[in-house]
């Protein structure tokens, strides 16, 4: 999969307290959400200083914007893992939309935070919600473009690859608004619908290899 999320800015201070502060801004997002969570809340939820929070970040959107490219790196991790053991292109895609909607939209205090809120951290914000976005499709690209003995590859090109996304990511926002993870079976199958009807028609490639994606 491709990275994820913001460029890096070198190792953080201490490795070990960026993840006990990253935990404490996800206790913070489900106690109160992340327009009203403070810096305050998030050390208090770990039992760390401001001091502490400051030598890692510089602000919460800081901190939101590390957990977003971390979080996804994981998805992504799980998803390269999974789906190539797919019997087909279509069943690779199926595991990789499962994976993505049980690791995030089943807990919305994130799912809200990486969707919208982190929009609200301006040009930063946009970019690492972009740079999730490409990750997904260079990886749904990779999997579905490399042929084995019982599956040819088939090309997924950008247009149809961020169609996706952006179809999946708002049928987790419908989630969201009927504030029900309850339905999460249901909005699986929505989205798997959804991605049939998108890549069933995709070509064969007869050499086994897809072309180049576009930039």
């Amino acid at each position: 999969m491709s990275d994820v999320g913001r460029p890096s800015r070198g190792p953080r201070a201490n490795d070990q307290m960026v993840d006990r502060l990253l935990a404490g801004l996800e206790t913070a997002l489900k106690d109160r959400g992340y327009t009203e969570t403070t810096v305050s809340h998030i050390v208090a939820a770990t039992g760390t200083s401001k001091r502490s929070f400051y030598e890692n970040f510089s602000t919460k959107g800081d901190c939101l914007l590390e957990h977003h490219t971390r979080f996804h790196q994981r998805i992504m991790a799980d998803i390269a893992r999974e789906a190539p053991l797919a019997e087909s292109s279509f069943e690779a895609t199926v595991v990789g939309v499962e994976i993505y909607f049980r690791a995030f939209v089943t807990q919305p205090h994130i799912a809200r935070a990486h969707l919208l809120d982190i929009l609200t951290i301006g040009q930063e914000g946009l970019e690492a919600r972009a740079a999730a976005t490409w990750g997904y499709v260079r990886g749904m690209q990779t999997v579905m473009g490399t042929a084995r003995p019982d599956r040819p590859a088939q090309l997924l090109d950008d247009a149809r690859g961020l169609g996706i996304l952006g179809g999946l990511n708002e049928i987790a926002l419908d989630l969201l608004v009927r504030r029900d993870v309850s339905m999460i079976d249901d909005a699986v199958e929505r989205a798997v619908d959804f991605v049939r009807s998108i890549i069933r028609d995709l070509p064969t490639l007869e050499n086994g290899a897809a072309a180049p994606a576009s930039v």
